[in-house]
């Protein structure tokens, strides 16, 4: 009888601790502090686009995603840019996005990129998200 407790109370245990560990990492961007912007391209398009504090830095995170059935033209880099409320740029990174080769199955249509900022950026910054070469 024991053992037929012991297997759902272990999964919801896993579960729960799954929940409280997405749950410390806030995305920042869900918050009134900081705005992001997605400049629209017709090669590729980019959601889960996340930013999180890490020991003080800026970790801004994302998925880009071709548009179209075999696109091999997307530019090859992901420009990630802290703009402060007059327009200035605070700080710019060109970050390269993983897997490169974005055609095949559903999968392997989408890549993850990633950017540390060294320092937390004022309230009220933009994060410009842009495809670039």
């Amino acid at each position: 009888m024991s053992k037929n407790i012991l297997a759902p109370l272990m999964g919801v245990m896993i579960g729960l601790l799954l929940c409280i560990g997405c749950a410390a990492s806030q995305n920042l961007l869900r918050s009134e502090k900081y705005r992001k912007e997605i400049i629209p391209n017709n090669r590729a398009s980019f959601s889960r686009v996340w930013a999180v504090e890490e020991n003080g830095q800026l970790k801004v995170s994302g998925k880009l995603r071709p548009k179209g059935r075999m696109r091999l033209d997307i530019p090859d880099y992901v420009e990630l840019a802290l703009v402060d409320k007059s327009g200035a740029v605070i700080a710019a990174q060109k970050v390269t996005y993983y897997p490169r080769v974005l055609t095949g199955r559903k999968h392997r249509r989408e890549a993850k990129f990633s950017a540390l900022f060294s320092e937390m950026p004022p309230v009220g910054t933009t994060i410009r998200v842009s495809n670039v070469n």
